[in-house]
């Protein structure tokens, strides 16, 4: 009799074990299928030509450069280019983000800053055209002479327009206001978003972005953690960052390195009681 009902309740729990992850499984095919139809959606509308046409294109730009399953730089620019043509403000800085960071096209700064002020001066303009203006302020990046006042300035409006999701926005206006002053350079500012991130999950991934032209090591540290316990909204972007930098840019061997070194530093400061790690993680 014993052994009859340990037999029920080992069959009970492999059957629950399957039903758990034939969910798990529908669950991410959802996922997938909401992803592909996204994109769906946009080339049936880009290429019907509706009255939404230059919005798709300004989308399918976005996806064929960040999405790991569809990425193609090619693609991507040519979109990006087609909308922004036609003066889509989104187009037009995600045009100056493909130049500053140089995956799509040659890497150029003071291209990428003449169209994120072009982006910012026209109607509908998206909050982090001015973070990324704010950006070459802080630093005096490319042929842009640092200054507090237009940092703080276009922190603000980045701020006013975003709201919460203008993170970039805030953790460099709190360096400001903080410090009054600029910073004296990047590795300064580093260091102290580095104290931030032991606080707050939400710098992860701009501390990768800081680094990024610096170190591509060390920016795929902070953009790994970003993409493990970042915020909901930047774990996506974060996951493609590190998937673009694995595949690209670093060496599996240097990967794993960081990976660990992130892991590491992570163990160190994550029992501050300070900490807020997101709700919900996704790798």
């Amino acid at each position: 009799m014993g052994i009859y009902l340990a037999k029920k309740i080992i069959l009970f729990i492999l059957s629950l074990i399957f039903v758990i992850l034939l969910l798990s499984v529908a669950n991410a095919s959802a996922k997938e299928q909401s992803s592909a139809e996204k994109l769906l959606d946009s080339v049936i509308g880009y290429y019907t030509h509706n009255q939404n046409h230059t919005m798709h294109a300004t989308n399918l730009g976005w996806d064929f450069y960040t999405n790991i399953k569809y990425r193609n730089f090619e693609i991507a620019y040519n979109f990006t280019r087609i909308a922004a043509e036609d003066k889509h403000p989104y187009a037009i800085n995600n045009l100056g983000v493909m130049h500053e960071e140089g995956y799509a096209v040659d890497k150029d700064v003071n291209k990428a800053f003449d169209l994120y002020l072009e982006a910012s001066q026209l109607p509908g303009v998206p909050w982090f055209a001015y973070s990324n203006l704010g950006r070459y302020f802080l630093l005096g990046i490319g042929n842009v002479d640092a200054s507090y006042d237009m940092a703080k300035e276009h922190f603000t409006k980045a701020k006013e327009l975003g709201g919460e999701r203008a993170t970039t926005a805030r953790i460099y206006l709190q360096w400001l206001e903080e410090k009054e002053r600029l910073p004296n350079d990047y590795m300064e500012l580093a260091l102290w978003m580095e104290e931030q991130a032991s606080k707050s999950n939400d710098v992860f991934i701009i501390l990768g972005w800081l680094l990024d032209d610096y170190n591509y090591e060390n920016a795929y540290e902070w953009f790994y953690l970003a993409s493990l316990f970042g915020t909901t909204f930047d774990q996506p972007r974060a996951t493609e960052i590190t998937s673009m930098l694995e595949q690209e840019f670093l060496e599996q061997e240097t990967f794993m390195k960081a990976r660990h070194k992130a892991l590491r530093w992570l163990a160190n400061n994550m029992n501050d009681e300070d900490f807020k790690p997101s709700a919900a993680c996704q790798s």
